[in-house]
């Protein structure tokens, strides 16, 4: 053996006693650590495996939700899908033959508009009953006259 090679063990010999003084001085030992660094890499993969198990079990039951919601989409769709598209229909139809019966009528939508305000300020001057007088008649008469009833 050469000096280089002897140097080197010599380190490497001083460098694994002044280790094991430390670790005793810390209440363990080289051989104690290697011990309890290997227990403790185990338990992580320990943990880590039981994680993977978890993330996999949970991924299953999420996939299984969102089957169960698509198969319920599905048939909510097969069931009532075509009426709701009829009924689609149904007011685009409406709507149509309302523009085409303006049309032929020679109404211009505009117009429309106030005799909607005409009929909302008639439903804004109704008001109900006040009370029944002895004669069966509400209140006094109004500009949509008086209400009897018969009893």
């Amino acid at each position: 053996m050469d000096g280089l090679t002897e140097g080197l063990l010599e380190a490497s010999r001083q460098y694994y006693l002044n280790l094991e003084e430390a670790m005793n001085a810390a209440g363990t030992s080289t051989k104690q650590f290697a011990t309890d660094a290997s227990e403790a890499i185990n338990q992580v993969i320990s943990d880590s495996d039981a994680g993977t198990e978890a993330v996999k079990k949970m991924s299953e039951e999420m996939k299984t939700a969102f089957d169960d919601i698509t198969d319920s989409v599905n048939s909510w769709q097969e069931s009532y899908g075509m009426s709701m598209e009829k009924i689609i229909q149904a007011n685009l139809d409406i709507i149509e033959s309302f523009n085409n019966m303006l049309e032929a009528l020679s109404i211009d939508p505009s117009d429309l508009e106030v005799t909607y305000n005409v009929a909302k300020k008639m439903d804004s001057d109704a008001k109900e009953p006040d009370s029944f007088d002895s004669g069966g008649y509400t209140g006094n008469w109004g500009s949509f006259g008086r209400l009897a009833m018969l009893h």
